[in-house]
């Protein structure tokens, strides 16, 4: 925290001198100061951007596994192996949208069809990840929702 103040009041002098030195220096040297303050600023506008999609898309994935095989339909008929899968089914395959007999075509039958139209597949037993689910809600026979319940 006092590093950040520190570099914080550094930043703020050099600007002051450069204010003050600015009427003082050769035309040259004027153009090389605009050239910096506006690189200044896109720096100052940028980072903070960048920062907030950076930690946007790392709430978003934290959830999925970290490691990740590719969904393969033959697969994931084992509990064990859909943990490391799901994260490369949610991305490839367009869900929202798709008809039941399509999704049952993909994943087989649900493990958990009790709630109609809400289907579920565990993702993973030993090895896996007990007590996660794959939550697909229907409506009118198409996936309206999805989502990895733990």
């Amino acid at each position: 925290m006092q590093k950040q103040f520190v570099l914080g009041v550094a930043l703020l002098v050099a600007i002051a001198l450069c204010i003050v030195a600015l009427p003082a220096l050769p035309a040259a040297a004027h153009k090389i100061l605009e050239k910096a303050a506006l690189l200044f600023l896109a720096v100052l506008f940028t980072l903070p951007a960048t920062l907030l999609f950076m930690a946007l898309g790392s709430a978003i994935t934290r959830s999925l596994p970290v490691s990740s095989k590719r969904f393969d339909r033959a697969l994931w008929k084992y509990h064990n192996a859909r943990y490391a899968m799901i994260k490369d089914f949610l991305c490839n395959y367009e869900l929202v949208g798709m008809s039941k007999n399509e999704l049952l075509g993909l994943l087989g039958p649900p493990d958990e069809a009790e709630n109609e139209p809400t289907l579920a597949w565990q993702l993973g037993a030993t090895g896996g990840a007990p007590g996660r689910s794959l939550l697909i809600h229907l409506k009118d026979d198409k996936v309206s929702e999805f989502s990895v319940d733990s």
